[in-house]
């Protein structure tokens, strides 16, 4: 919840899927066990609701792949040019010096 406030204060919403059945269960561990794993559509809806995004419950694969082409259409992407070969130069710098340092130590001189 803490995430999703300060999400929601970011101006980032967030999207809750539940998933599954109240008697949804994974089969798991050395024995085979069932482990009963309901989803938790409350705290989805809370969390959704604080962020200022929706949250939505599908107990089928046919009813989440309408709500995934529902919500592409919400997210996006923005993509920025950045200029990256500054960092690269000081990186070389510093493997550069490093390697000046190993040298000085293991020989006493450079080359």
């Amino acid at each position: 919840m803490t995430a999703a406030r300060r999400a929601g204060r970011l101006k980032i919403p967030v999207y809750t899927v539940a998933l599954g059945t109240p008697n949804g269960v994974v089969v798991a561990g050395p024995f085979q066990q069932a482990i009963p794993v309901p989803p938790d559509p409350g705290t989805l809806r809370e969390m959704a609701r604080a962020s200022g995004g929706s949250a939505y419950r599908v107990e089928d694969a046919a009813e989440l792949d309408s709500i995934y082409q529902r919500l592409g259409s919400r997210i996006g992407v923005r993509r920025v040019r950045r200029e990256v070969s500054a960092a690269f130069a000081g990186a070389g710098l510093l493997l550069l010096i490093g390697a000046l340092g190993t040298g000085l130590r293991w020989r006493g001189r450079v080359a």
